[in-house]
């Protein structure tokens, strides 16, 4: 491992202890059984690549918590201990659950881009790390970059051509996947955010509208505890509504509300 990834994984230790200090200060509940997780990961920090996976996704449960906590909801973080959703929060009197999930880069999807596909970045194959366009231009201007990837060295980022199988494997991600973690005596949430470069706001526009008209599934299909997804690019936050939810409309829209409010 070199120093420099040694520079980082310390910095990253440095920050989840930061999380912590932060996460007890603003009255988050459960902070405890979120740091035994945050520990077990610091201690596979010599595999990069699955640290640095499973350090962002406890990394964004530390965040949004902070986030919801001071903007005004009860926070509970594992409510359920580590087999159930992230977080429980409430506010007068409601409770909701809300899983916290990464929509990653999908290697499957990669092979089935068109080979006229654009090239939008690298990503370093002994990191995981996607570099900085500057480099990956600088690679590709002497030449280099072609062997490089040959080599093994790094692999392409491009961007994905076909936009109704992309928004398919989001939505099987949180029906087959992370709504199964919800509890089916409590409405919940799904809170995906994307760090797939390829994934952007127009894809989840498309799925709302395949939510609504059933065409990827009936809507009867999804779990009528699963109250809305709230989707982030890192950037900006989108919403997409369970039109089967069993919340009733105006509890979900006020609680949704105050919840995107506090997201930002």
């Amino acid at each position: 491992m070199g120093d420099w990834i040694r520079e980082r994984i310390e910095e990253s230790v440095q920050e989840s202890r930061m999380l912590k200090r932060c996460l007890e200060e603003a009255g988050v509940r459960g902070v405890d059984l979120w740091w035994k997780d945050m520990e077990d990961v610091h201690r596979i920090r010599e595999n990069v690549c699955e640290y640095k996976k499973q350090f962002e996704s406890f990394r964004l449960e530390a965040i949004y918590s902070r986030k919801l906590q001071m903007g005004g909801f009860n926070v509970q973080m594992k409510p359920y201990g580590t087999k159930g959703p992230d977080l429980q929060i409430s506010s007068e009197g409601q409770s909701i659950d809300v899983e916290v999930s990464r929509f990653r880069r999908d290697e499957v999807a990669e092979e089935e881009l068109s080979e006229g596909g654009d090239i939008i970045g690298a990503t370093d194959a002994s990191t995981g790390e996607i570099l900085p366009w500057p480099e990956v231009s600088r690679m590709m201007e002497e030449g280099t970059f072609d062997d490089k990837v040959k080599k093994g060295e790094i692999y392409e980022n491009k961007r994905l051509v076909c936009m109704p199988e992309k928004s398919y494997k989001i939505d099987r991600k949180i029906i087959e996947d992370k709504a199964r973690q919800l509890c089916d005596d409590v409405d919940g949430i799904v809170l995906l955010y994307s760090d797939d470069i390829s994934t952007d706001e127009i894809e989840f526009e498309r799925l709302k509208q395949e939510w609504s008209a059933g065409d990827i599934r009936d809507p009867e299909e999804i779990p009528e505890n699963l109250a809305a997804v709230i989707f982030s690019d890192g950037s900006t936050y989108d919403m997409l509504v369970n039109p089967c939810a069993r919340m009733p409309a105006d509890e979900l829209e006020r609680m949704m509300g105050k919840i995107m409010r506090c997201l930002g």
